[in-house]
């Protein structure tokens, strides 16, 4: 049996947030992951991906770590 991941719709953007806009990025489209189509194996295996809207629990709890990650590197204020 293959283990599923549990998402929690729990996750929120603070109050007011500091926006980061990335000037340049690696996203090509030439180079997004082809394997877009949900198909189930003979095991009972899936194995695509798709497209997260920012507004999405999972969008937003990777925005809130990815900022909390650079506000650490970086050494921007605010929570510690």
């Amino acid at each position: 049996m293959s283990a599923r991941r549990q998402f929690s719709d729990k996750h929120a953007l603070p109050s007011n947030p500091s926006i980061v806009e990335f000037e340049r990025s690696d996203g090509n489209s030439g180079v997004w992951p082809s394997n877009t189509t949900r198909v189930v194996d003979h095991e009972g295996c899936v194995n695509y991906m798709h497209a997260v809207e920012l507004d999405q629990p999972i969008g937003i709890k990777w925005r809130v770590q990815v900022g909390a990650a650079l506000g650490a590197a970086l050494n921007w204020p605010g929570k510690s």
